[in-house]
């Protein structure tokens, strides 16, 4: 799960905040209340995500730290704040951030705001995915794949618009791919579930194709039809 730094001078929203995230499964690394505290988490937190209050305790604003953020390191950041005039929103968009949420906030707010973010870097990463076999590499986008079939030596990677064959085990791929692209059916077959049209006890359905369901690999089926 991602680690998030709630940057938040006033304790009582922060650990309101810290108790959203941590409902929501986040694991919330740490709360500051100054820029002081800010730099000191950065440098010593593996941080990957950051809530930011505009209005801090102390000389320097969130603005100031998203600032050093942007110019020291490449972490996404939400402002918290209660105030709307458009100076205050025309500085914060000088930042960059990923978004920000008004005072009082509600959990349903902090939740999806972190959702939808990382639903989205998921997906580009998705699309873009960089797959090195030897010195080749393959860019292939991962939410197109519908299913890996082995070939002796090679595999057979079928897309919706192309097919791309490689010298690589489907064993192998399955350990490279992320764990939700690929699951494995039977001893030569492993499809994108997203893609799933039907199964039964015996048989997985995927576009015009239905592949053999190995009682082996029944179980990786049961565990998608429970989640």
């Amino acid at each position: 799960m991602p680690n998030i730094l709630i940057v938040e001078d006033e304790i009582l929203i922060a650990h309101l905040l810290k108790s959203h995230l941590e409902d929501a499964g986040f694991n919330c690394c740490g709360i500051a209340i100054d820029y002081e505290e800010t730099i000191v988490a950065l440098e010593t937190k593996t941080i990957d995500f950051i809530f930011l209050d505009v209005s801090l305790f102390g000389d320097k604003s969130g603005i100031e730290i998203a600032t050093y953020i942007n110019g020291n390191y490449t972490i996404p950041f939400i402002f918290l704040t209660s105030y709307n005039d458009n100076n205050t929103i025309k500085e914060i968009a000088k930042t960059k951030p990923v978004g920000y949420l008004s005072k009082p906030f509600k959990e349903i707010d902090v939740v999806t705001a972190l959702k939808l973010y990382f639903s989205t870097v998921k997906t580009d990463s998705f699309k873009n995915f960089k797959l090195i076999i030897g010195k080749t590499t393959y860019n292939i986008d991962l939410t197109k794949l519908l299913y890996v079939k082995s070939e002796h030596v090679y595999s057979k990677l079928i897309f919706l618009n192309k097919t791309l064959l490689i010298r690589e085990s489907l064993s192998n791929l399955i350990d490279i791919f992320p764990q939700e692209i690929l699951v494995r059916i039977n001893r030569s077959v492993a499809i994108n579930p997203i893609f799933i049209n039907k199964t039964t006890a015996t048989t997985v359905e995927i576009g015009d194709e239905i592949f053999k369901l190995s009682r082996k690999y029944c179980d990786n089926i049961d565990y998608l039809d429970s989640n």
